[in-house]
């Protein structure tokens, strides 16, 4: 299944993205979504884009983007996340952008 959604809308990224399962493209960019990633979005296994640039998201990466196996694009840029990469981002094997 290729589904796709985009969000247009300020606020904090719903904890039920999480659950959609066979979604393969997140774009969530140039909105005011603020506060953290929610865990359990890095447990969609198929998602291959994921673009949050320019938002206010803060915090840390945590560990479990390492889970985001079959990314491509990862855009995280114009937010202000702190600390280190996570070095699971090694598991991204098929990222081509970041």
């Amino acid at each position: 299944m290729n589904s796709s959604k985009r969000v247009s809308k300020a606020g904090i990224i719903p904890q039920e993205f999480g659950n959609l399962a066979n979604l393969v493209d997140l774009g969530m960019e140039d909105n005011q979504i603020s506060g953290s990633i929610p865990i359990n979005i890095f447990n969609i296994s198929s998602l291959q884009r994921f673009g949050l640039w320019r938002n206010n998201l803060k915090g840390s990466l945590p560990p479990e983007i390492g889970n985001l196996t079959k990314i491509q694009i990862l855009d995280l840029r114009e937010n202000t996340f702190i600390g280190e990469i996570p070095k699971e981002i090694s598991n991204m094997m098929e990222l081509e952008k970041c």
